[in-house]
């Protein structure tokens, strides 16, 4: 009854409703979070297609909190205190839906596997667990960014006139390249899925593809007169994106891996330096371009943030920065435990993991976040700091 999805949250409400219902406080507490998480994934998709600068196309980490507490206080007509209390204290987790015997046939033969590896029963997760009640909003985050990345991703491979399930590994690894092996060191890198003769156009339609999923179908523009073509019109940031979604996807594959893993792909981060590789690449007017108008390239601040780009920081403290189009880049080595990560500039790899993780500070101990050994603080509502700390179970 207290699942997390759209269709579970109508029956919900149909539920309460019924006299003689009586609901714990946990669940009341997910049930207003329901709503907030509805709200807040719904503005943010709306920022997303809406942004008319780059740096609006993905939030920062402390405007999401910020937003977060805006629509708490909106919704319920908290004021900032009220907010922060209930979005830290303990909801109810979705109760587990019915599975189908398929579900629950594989799920047996992953059980299998995995104890014929390790030798021993795989634990079994709990779902209905309690959890803070802002978890499963900022969840919703990355949920959102892999709505907004599949049918980018379908439009490329439909476009180079490939199959998923049929890409090798090996493949995969080639579209990561640089599309001219044999460039002098100066010259900039540009990998083959986004510069070669099939993957630039190919990227046009991805682009094509992200501004009708996110509704604002209206950004591509028919030509006007004689000799146009039609453009789709956006920012750096937009290019970015789906550049992004696309070196992701081939990346999986080129590890042998098809799905995610982790809650959070640090997709923000990974957005920050493809804009890093775009810097030198991408023209400076609003002329046409490969199908692609970008709206602020005549703004010379379109690649300036109020926070610095934070390195990409692996599972247990290994990093490397991301490189700039001409080389350089800096590697601090912690551990092994490292997947690799294409960067910006080109097919060199920039090692992430899906459950990286960067430092976090109360609000205000550092305007714009602080710095520790090279990796960016990421400043919180002062409220939140007890538990981002570790101080709060």
């Amino acid at each position: 009854m207290f699942g997390y999805g759209v269709p579970i949250l109508s029956e919900a409400a149909d539920y309460v409703t019924k006299a003689g219902v009586k609901l714990s406080e946990m669940k009341k507490g997910a049930l207003i979070m329901l709503n907030i998480r509805a709200r807040f994934k719904s503005r943010s998709f709306g920022d997303v297609g809406g942004a008319v600068i780059t740096k609006d196309v993905m939030h920062h980490p402390d405007v999401d909190f910020e937003m977060v507490i805006e629509v708490t206080m909106d919704e319920h007509k908290k004021n900032e205190a009220e907010a922060c209390k209930y979005l830290t204290n303990w909801i109810a987790g979705p109760e587990p839906r019915l599975k189908t015997p398929k579900q629950v046939a594989a799920e047996k033969k992953r059980a299998e596997a995995f104890k014929a590896k390790n030798g021993k029963e795989k634990p079994n997760s709990n779902p209905s667990e309690k959890r803070r009640a802002y978890q499963p909003v900022m969840q919703s985050i990355s949920h959102m960014y892999e709505a907004i990345k599949r049918p980018v991703v379908v439009a490329w491979f439909e476009a180079v006139e490939r199959s998923e399930l049929a890409m090798t590994p090996a493949e995969a690894a080639e579209w990561l390249t640089d599309v001219n092996p044999r460039k002098k060191p100066e010259e900039l890198s540009q990998a083959r899925f986004m510069a070669s003769a099939r993957g630039r156009p190919a990227m046009t339609v991805a682009i094509h593809a992200m501004y009708i999923n996110l509704g604002v179908s209206d950004r591509i523009r028919a030509p006007k007169h004689c000799g146009d073509v039609e453009a789709a019109h956006g920012t750096s940031g937009h290019y970015a994106l789906a550049l992004m979604f696309v070196r992701n996807a081939l990346t999986l594959f080129a590890s042998g891996r098809r799905r995610r893993s982790g809650v959070d792909n640090r997709w923000y981060d990974f957005w920050r330096v493809e804009l890093e590789g775009l810097k030198d690449l991408l023209p400076n007017s609003t002329a046409p371009w490969n199908g692609l108008v970008f709206t602020d390239d005549n703004d010379t601040r379109r690649f300036e943030f109020d926070v610095a780009l934070a390195p990409i920081v692996g599972k247990r403290g290994r990093f490397r920065l991301p490189q700039a189009p001409g080389g350089g880049g800096g590697t601090v080595a912690g551990s092994s435990a490292l997947a690799d990560v294409s960067s910006a500039s080109g097919g060199s790899p920039v090692g992430a993991s899906s459950a990286d993780g960067v430092g976090l500070a109360p609000r205000g101990s550092a305007p714009g976040g602080d710095t520790a050994g090279g990796i960016v603080l990421l400043s919180v509502p002062d409220c939140w700091a007890p538990h981002w700390a570790g101080k709060v179970p």
